[in-house]
């Protein structure tokens, strides 16, 4: 017998109410927070907030894109810090 269970969860948004829509953006918010710590960042001076924002989903889709390691998307930012080599690779993609 499979167990299930059931949560609610309250948002506030200027989105309209359509629940696909509202589950993608709550899903790419927590994986951007996940990998980039993005509630985490406290950038305030000048424009880094929003250069930050561009930045970030742009870094994620660059990682989700490549494909020769076999791992997470944040293990894959942690390898491209360390590694030249592989950064290099990750903005080589097409």
């Amino acid at each position: 017998m499979a167990l299930s269970s059931q949560a609610t969860r309250y948002f506030i948004s200027s989105l309209a109410p359509n629940a696909a829509r509202l589950l993608d953006a709550v899903r790419t918010h927590w994986v951007l927070d996940m990998v980039c710590r993005k509630d985490a960042n406290r950038s305030r001076k000048d424009y880094a907030a929003q250069n930050l924002a561009i930045l970030h989903p742009l870094a994620l889709n660059l990682l989700k894109q490549e494909s020769s390691l076999k791992v997470g998307v944040r293990a894959k930012r942690l390898r491209a810090g360390m590694s030249a080599i592989y950064s290099r690779l990750l903005l080589e993609l097409p």
